[in-house]
């Protein structure tokens, strides 16, 4: 298959760099699927766990993820269609996202392609390399669900609207209804697959704004229809609204965490490595590279500002990129709205939440289209190294432990194997320990939280309830708990128990008045 060119010539293999970014930004993130077992948290084996259940015919009428009433079990359905080609794994699960996050690079790559803006394929594929090798913060999402799936559908809905109506130099537009009505079903369906993708739909809004009727009208009956799900849903007696308050007394703490570290994470100014899966602290490259961070964010400021005094000067917009208007006005939007969500919002807690910036970095090549167009393509590549290098060190520097070793699961098979001959199967762990267990266990041993508070499955509570003999597992790396306090209340209980260390985990089976203690802790 070959295209035209500007020049007239036919450019052959199209596909070649679509795919090079495909197969790119699974490679970078190679260390993580080869460690999905130590990689994999408890929030995404929840996902797992769910899928799991889907897959065997088990509980399909789940509408909301365990333990949530206002997110979907969308990211569930996804990953048990994996399951049942591929089985049911830790490696599975992470590339139900990985392979959603790259059809969102793709879909970017494809908007600033389109022959509206004019950009071409090499400088598109340079601006989506901004995402093939983005940081840390955004492999919460890219690696371990929910919510990539949500994101890939609204940038999904921004592609299609760009190839709802296409403009080429000197040519009238060309209509695609249908094209446009899909766009505003995916925005909208991602809104139901979590409320998150909220912060996107003033983005197609705003770029509507510049279609002609038709596509408008296109867009929006097709919005109807996609939020017609989300709304059923909610009006539902299990849903809940709680995740959207905003409370504007936060505003003081919430702008010092975006100031520090926030922002200068989610831009990989500065770069965090984890300690300990709840405690992460900075790290720094060498001396010689330390300052590649705030210089990769320096260049994307002087493209901004390349790109606006593009939009602005008068020169500029005669020679054609005033066409770039509608996208990088609505791109401002989107990267305004989530400054301004993050300041309000009573979600923002600490260092994690760098993850609600995630849109932020998501619509940054758009901002820089007018720059890209611009630039030569080899100067243009120039400039971005430093930025996409500051993305590499931030990304390498969040695989923390995993970059060193290849996890496959041998711990928790020791685990598994001292608990089988001691006839137990039924267990008591912290949150960020207990569903990673039952996950990569394939609930061959089901671990509940040792606060019942944070249950997300209801049927495991009782099923340990019911257990002759339970165990307490702690986990060096993930346990927030003192497991000497726990063992202080096991004794006190008079209960005989045994305590042991497996490898790395520190194990305590029990019966009785001690099972008691361990089931009722929080």
């Amino acid at each position: 298959m070959t295209v035209a060119r500007k020049d007239g010539r036919l450019s052959p293999f199209p596909l070649l760099l679509p795919l090079t970014l495909a197969l790119t930004a699974v490679a970078y993130r190679a260390p993580m699927l080869l460690s999905a077992s130590g990689a994999t948290n408890s929030d995404s084996a929840i996902v797992g766990l769910q899928a799991l259940h889907f897959a065997t015919g088990r509980d399909l009428g789940g509408l909301f993820l365990w333990g949530s009433h206002y997110q979907t079990a969308a990211d569930s359905w996804a990953a048990a269609l994996v399951f049942a080609v591929f089985g049911p794994s830790p490696r599975a699960l992470m590339g139900t996202s990985l392979a959603a996050y790259v059809v969102l690079v793709l879909c970017v790559y494809g908007t600033l392609a389109t022959p509206t803006f004019g950009v071409g394929r090499v400088r598109a594929a340079l601006l989506a390399s901004l995402l093939v090798f983005a940081g840390a913060p955004v492999h919460g999402y890219a690696l371990f669900p929910p919510r990539q799936l949500a994101l890939t559908l609204a940038f999904a809905a921004i592609f299609a609207a760009e190839r709802a109506e296409l403009r080429r130099h000197g040519s009238a537009a060309r209509v695609r209804p249908s094209l446009a009505a899909l766009a505003g079903a995916l925005a909208t369906l991602a809104v139901f697959a979590d409320p998150y993708a909220m912060i996107f739909l003033p983005v197609l809004a705003v770029r509507a704004l510049w279609y002609g009727r038709w596509t408008r009208l296109a867009i929006f009956l097709g919005a109807v229809v996609g939020i017609i799900p989300f709304v059923w849903l909610t009006t539902r007696a299990a849903a809940s609204h709680g995740t959207f308050g905003f409370a504007p007394a936060l505003l003081v703490h919430n702008l010092q965490l975006l100031g520090y570290p926030c922002l200068l994470w989610a831009l990989s100014a500065i770069a965090f490595r984890p300690v300990h899966f709840l405690r992460w602290e900075p790290w720094w490259p060498p001396r010689v590279l330390s300052g590649v961070g705030p210089a990769g964010v320096a260049v994307l400021l002087i493209l901004v500002g390349i790109a606006v005094q593009r939009l602005l000067s008068r020169r500029a917009n005669r020679l054609g990129p005033a066409r770039y208007r509608p996208l990088v006005v609505s791109a401002w939007v989107g990267i305004l709205g989530t400054l301004a969500a993050f300041t309000v919002s009573v979600m923002v807690m600490d260092l994690f939440s760098t993850r609600y910036l995630v849109s932020l970095v998501l619509l940054v090549p758009f901002a820089l289209a007018p720059a890209a167009e611009y630039i030569p393509a080899r100067w243009l590549s120039a400039m971005l190294f430093l930025p996409v290098c500051a993305g590499i060190f931030s990304g390498f520097a969040g695989y923390g432990p995993f970059l060193h070793e290849v996890d496959d699961g041998a711990r928790e098979v020791a685990l598994e194997h001292f608990l089988e001959v001691r006839e137990v199967s039924e267990a008591v762990a912290d949150y960020w320990v207990s569903y990673r267990l039952t996950f990569l266990t394939n609930e061959r041993l089901v671990v509940v939280p040792t606060n019942p508070a944070e249950d997300r499955w209801p049927a495991y509570r009782w099923q340990v309830a019911r257990a002759p003999r339970v165990a307490y597992v702690w986990d060096p790396k993930r346990s927030r708990e003192v497991v000497t306090d726990l063992v202080a209340r096991v004794r006190a209980s008079g209960a005989q128990f045994e305590q042991s260390e497996v490898a790395g985990y520190e194990v305590l089976v029990t019966s009785g008045a001690g099972a008691e203690v361990l089931i009722s802790a929080e």
